[in-house]
């Protein structure tokens, strides 16, 4: 459904010729690449999960942090990493992404890892993008 409705909005923009994008059409290697990104992502939707019981925290073994300190580190990420202007800002953004990804798959490991987590983690790049957009200055209409 969401597919569906991203779809018909991608060709209402398209459709609309007063600014600039009629006529606009990708070359072949975009194409097959786009349309091979959308393939992969379908399949990984399909496949069968394995899931696995996380077990009770131990008091030898250590437990998740709290979902907010999840939350803060995946924002600090999204926000730094955009600080950095050129060719410098890719390998940093690069450079934080595998950092901050390493670090939430290894907590993700461990005992008392829930959907609170996973909601704080993703919900910081919305959180991150909303305010850049809020901070940053507006074009004329």
């Amino acid at each position: 459904m969401v597919g569906t409705l991203h779809l018909a909005g991608s060709l209402l923009i398209f459709a609309d010729g007063e600014d600039g994008r009629k006529g606009f059409v990708l070359a072949p290697a975009q194409l097959v690449f786009a349309v091979l990104v959308v393939l992969a992502l379908v399949v990984a939707a399909l496949l069968p999960r394995w899931r696995r019981d996380r077990p009770a925290p131990t008091p030898g073994r250590r437990a998740a942090p709290a979902p907010l300190r999840v939350g803060i580190l995946v924002y600090a990420g999204h926000a730094t990493a955009g600080l950095v202007p050129g060719w410098a800002g890719i390998g940093v953004r690069t450079a934080l992404t595998a950092g901050v990804v390493a670090l939430v798959v290894g907590w993700s490991r461990r005992a008392g890892w829930d959907q609170r987590h996973v909601l704080a983690a993703w919900s910081a790049g919305l959180l991150s993008a909303a305010s850049f957009a809020y901070a940053l200055p507006h074009t004329a209409p």
